[in-house]
């Protein structure tokens, strides 16, 4: 299954190809604006900003950043390869934009923090947009959402969590 959004106004439709491309089309028309290439292997998710100004699409490995001015890539995000594993999380390469567009979290492997911590737990990473700085990490969850005011992201796995992102 590809990833298929609409962009906030809903002029725009944006898809993951077969390719590991971004295509963007005309929602109105269904002509294709552009083609975005980055990827190296199949996206897994996309995300517009609230403003409709940027794009992430995602896959196991990496996320990116498009501008969608420019149509060029802003920044790509690396994420930890996903080892074969039973993990009962699901969220690898999900990704979501704050309400006010200012940070982007994406579902991700985790480092280990410890030396008893032999492999990777999955989780969220936090990312400011415009600079693309680390703003934390929440261990062990899967599914996530920011709350429409922005002020908090609850995130659901071994336990909910909630996270002021200010």
């Amino acid at each position: 299954m590809l990833p298929i959004r609409f962009s906030p106004d809903g002029q725009r439709v944006a898809t993951g190809d077969t390719d590991h491309s971004v295509k963007l089309w005309n929602a109105r028309t269904g002509s294709r604006i552009v083609t975005l290439k980055g990827h190296i292997s199949g996206v897994k998710h996309l995300a517009f900003s609230p403003d409709g100004q940027h794009l992430a699409s995602t896959t196991e490995t990496t996320a990116h950043l498009w501008n969608l001015q420019s149509y060029q890539r802003e920044r790509a995000f690396a994420l930890l390869p996903t080892p074969a594993s039973s993990d009962p999380l699901n969220n690898l390469a999900d990704v979501a934009f704050s309400p006010n567009g200012q940070v982007l979290a994406i579902g991700s492997l985790l480092e280990p923090t410890t030396a008893d911590d032999l492999f990777p737990r999955q989780g969220i990473t936090l990312w400011q947009v415009e600079s693309g700085q680390q703003l934390g990490q929440i261990p062990d969850v899967a599914e996530f959402q920011f709350s429409p005011n922005g002020r908090f992201l609850i995130a659901n796995g071994l336990d909910v969590q909630l996270w002021e992102p200010h």
